[in-house]
């Protein structure tokens, strides 16, 4: 089979490998898509201290189940699945609550266990029990794939949503109009009676929002505060910007983490307490989100196929990187 592996600072290799087999308590996935994350492209160039071995990554995921194990009545082989990335260890409080995205061990797909950027993968029991994985009939691979990103949005809005006053704050404003500020924004509108706005400096992304959604392109003459405010990009001056712009009883959602090294926020707790804002954060997404957003995308309710710019073959991987950091496209899938 066919398959990459990561160099971190390097390009990927890809490789002949001989196909995995499977456990009892495994099922092996034929994948037909996996997008390129935000997070993807921190790990290619950087690597992360989750990885201690040779990897395969990606974990926005969807595919056809080609061999089932003997001890796994869930599925069949044929079955259509999206998979997401962050894992139940089954055993902290975080995971017996349903909250893999909080576990305390922190397992993921493209970090401990291999991922999508592959012919074939195994899915183990920490996704097939109680993990991220949902059947799915009439969506494309290339959006069921997306139900991962989507899911970390979700858990985003509900976050943030369940701090607010009002079950449905008027206005909101995203810092980054890539690929998960926009999900953000379709989500919230799916949950309408919010006006949104995105703040977006790029010409190239700012154009995309004005051509392809009704959003708000948000710029510095806009003299509004905001009920929401998301920080969906991994710049500290968005962090101040969202304090400064908070309405009284707002809420703030760190949704993107910030490089390493970078300075932390330094803000007034007197600010914070005469307005009554919250700050709070979100990652990742649970069990929970992830079958809600591939509902979504099946249904129609949000419709994410404008967002995917570029699709490239499984040995086109580091011209897909190289697109994805040139920051000139939005959603860019791999079909291997």
């Amino acid at each position: 089979m066919r398959t990459t592996f990561l160099n971190p600072g390097k390009p990927f290799s890809i490789e002949d490998i001989e196909e995995k087999e499977i456990t009892e308590n495994d099922v092996l996935l034929k994948v037909e898509s996996c997008a390129i994350c935000g997070s993807d492209l921190k790990i290619a160039k950087f690597g992360n201290p989750r990885i201690q071995s040779k990897r395969t990554i990606g974990h926005e995921i969807s595919g056809v189940i080609q061999e089932v194990g003997s001890k796994v009545s869930n599925f069949t082989v044929g079955d259509k699945v999206s998979v997401g990335a962050d894992l139940p260890c089954h055993e902290c409080d975080a995971c017996i609550r349903g909250d893999a995205n909080n576990c305390e061990i922190n397992l993921a797909i493209g970090y401990q266990f291999d991922g999508g950027f592959a012919e074939k993968m195994i899915l183990n029991e920490h996704v097939l029990r109680d993990g991220p994985i949902q059947k799915f009939q009439s969506a494309s691979f290339d959006l069921a794939c997306l139900a991962e990103p989507l899911a970390c949005a979700i858990n985003g809005v509900e976050k943030s949503l369940s701090c607010h006053p009002s079950d449905r704050p008027k206005t909101a404003l995203i810092f980054g109009g890539g690929p998960m500020g926009i999900m953000l924004a379709e989500y919230l509108s799916f949950l309408k009676n919010t006006e949104i706005h995105i703040a977006e400096p790029q010409d190239f992304r700012a154009k995309f929002i004005e051509k392809n959604t009704n959003f708000n392109v948000y710029t510095e003459d806009d003299d509004i505060k905001f009920d929401l405010i998301f920080t969906a990009c991994p710049v500290l001056e968005t962090h101040y910007k969202a304090v400064e712009q908070i309405a009284n009883s707002g809420v703030i959602n760190f949704f993107g983490g910030l490089p390493k090294g970078a300075k932390d926020l330094d803000v007034s707790t007197n600010y914070i307490h005469y307005k009554e804002i919250v700050l709070t954060g979100s990652h990742g997404s649970a069990t929970r989100h992830h079958k809600e957003a591939i509902k979504l995308i099946e249904n129609g309710s949000i419709d994410l196929e404008y967002l995917i710019t570029h699709r490239f073959g499984l040995d086109e991987i580091n011209q897909a990187f190289d697109m994805a950091y040139s920051g000139m496209g939005q959603k860019i899938i791999l079909r291997p």
